[in-house]
């Protein structure tokens, strides 16, 4: 610890542990949720606890905290997160032997911690996703079809170059993404540097969208910059949706859509969790690593497993791309 233990305020230790997070060698967190914790911090912990000494930080305080959560109607899980938070900075506050400075036992039935209710997590049926893409046009079709289809997430989709787009269309490499500060080589985890292999059917509009083009992003805004993740939910989506009577959800819904087709499929749990880019011990073995290096067999079962619902016929002159693409990969 830099500071003197005597005086140190949460506002402070705060402070170093979001920078420590974010430069450690072990497990560094994202820019996203770097971005995501402060706004944690400065939203609600900081105003409310950050001129508290760090070791008067306790049960009794927390409680209090959540009274002040509660009474503002935060959902459950937001409580649980905040509290959660500041358990993090209590506990990064460590000696030169490493050991916690201000050990807690945190009890939660003392601080009268919300119970979280099953979360609401929204998705689509094959049937929504064919009238959502119906409602959408060029670029924004392509992108909600992608997302659909191969389960990318937004940061990927937003990072992904047309460099990046393999055997026409039919292998995307993921090895950036975007976030609120720009473009990064730093996934979210390790097993999301991976190569997702697409069916031919989407392969064919993507290859129509990025014609004659051999570099830069695959897609990009009126003024050739990255998409604005808010613009995407809140121009595209939210308007669609609220259209054809579905619920609200993010562009999350098609990666939830994406896997339950997999999981529904023949795939190897291996393979489902390759493409989505989870976390797989498996993947280290050395069976793992020689299935996943088998291209032909992913992409025969990217064929197989298919996309799960209905592409409507597009605008644009893409249908006897699509056919010939289907007819080559039969």
């Amino acid at each position: 610890m830099k500071q003197n233990i005597l005086g140190l305020t949460f506002r402070q230790q705060a402070e170093e542990f979001l920078e420590q997070s974010r430069t450690r060698k072990r497990k560094p967190i994202s820019n996203n949720t770097y971005h995501t914790w402060r706004s944690c911090f400065d939203k609600w912990l900081l105003p409310n606890i950050g001129s508290m000494l760090l070791q008067d930080v306790n049960n009794k305080s927390v409680k209090q905290l959540v009274v002040k959560m509660v009474d503002a109607e935060l959902a459950p899980k937001s409580i649980e997160n905040y509290v959660g938070l500041v358990k993090l900075v209590v506990a990064s506050a460590i000696d030169e032997n490493g050991e916690e400075i201000y050990p807690r036992k945190w009890n939660h039935d003392f601080i009268d911690l919300p119970e979280v209710d099953e979360q609401n997590t929204p998705t689509v049926t094959a049937e929504q996703l064919t009238q959502i893409l119906t409602k959408a046009e060029g670029q924004d079709r392509t992108i909600l079809l992608l997302a659909a289809a191969t389960g990318l997430r937004l940061g990927e989709l937003k990072g992904l170059r047309v460099e990046d787009v393999k055997n026409n269309g039919k292998t995307l490499e993921v090895l950036q993404q975007n976030t609120r500060d720009g473009l990064t080589d730093r996934l979210k985890t390790k097993n999301a540097y991976r190569s997702v292999d697409v069916h031919a059917v989407v392969a064919a509009e993507l290859i129509a969208h990025i014609a004659g083009r051999s570099s830069g992003l695959v897609f990009v805004s009126r003024k050739g910059a990255a998409l604005n993740p808010s613009n995407l939910r809140n121009r595209l989506l939210y308007p669609i949706l609220d259209d054809l009577g579905i619920n609200k959800g993010g562009l999350h819904i098609f990666r939830r859509f994406r896997e339950s087709v997999l999981l529904a499929s023949e795939s190897r749990k291996l393979l489902i969790d390759y493409w989505m880019g989870h976390d797989n011990d498996d993947m280290s073995t050395r069976y793992g690593k020689q299935l996943l290096a088998d291209k032909k067999y992913r992409k025969t079962m990217a064929q197989q497993v298919g996309i799960g619902f209905e592409v409507p016929l597009a605008v644009q002159s893409v249908q006897n791309l699509q056919r010939e693409e289907v007819t080559l990969a039969a």
